[in-house]
């Protein structure tokens, strides 16, 4: 499964002509996100009531949070798709895992009313089918 991910990040890559990164930077990376703690004694894997107080406000607080957003369908021309599989290989070869959510949110949080937005707005529309 790995390869097949690695090989799809590579052809995309490749298409767009930009340097993966390299392996051993990533192992690098991953190495250091990554702590291993190996308890010393049995008492040590037990939590501390403190420990055990922060779990629980922690659930409380994700049971007040609730959903997160809401669920929209977009429909997208080949252009669209072509341009968001262009943004997550740009991404991806900055090390940075991406779905199109994520992308569609990204470019909504730099985007700027101003006459670019409104350029792009009106060329969308014009390939928009359900408007006439």
């Amino acid at each position: 499964m790995q390869t097949q991910k690695k090989s799809r990040e590579d052809s995309l890559l490749s298409a767009l002509g930009a340097v993966p990164i390299s392996s051993a930077n990533s192992a690098k990376a991953e190495q250091a996100s990554v702590a291993v703690v190996e308890p010393a004694t049995a008492q040590a894997t037990q939590p501390s009531k403190s420990t055990a107080s922060v779990v629980e406000l922690g659930a409380k607080a994700k049971a007040k949070a609730g959903k997160s957003g809401k669920g929209i369908h977009f429909y997208f021309t080949e252009q669209d798709t072509a341009r968001i599989r262009v943004l997550a290989a740009f991404l991806s070869a900055q090390g940075v895992r991406v779905n199109d959510s994520l992308i569609v949110k990204t470019a909504l949080r730099v985007a700027e009313p101003n006459n670019a937005l409104l350029a792009a707005c009106q060329e969308a529309q014009k390939a928009d089918r359900r408007r006439k």
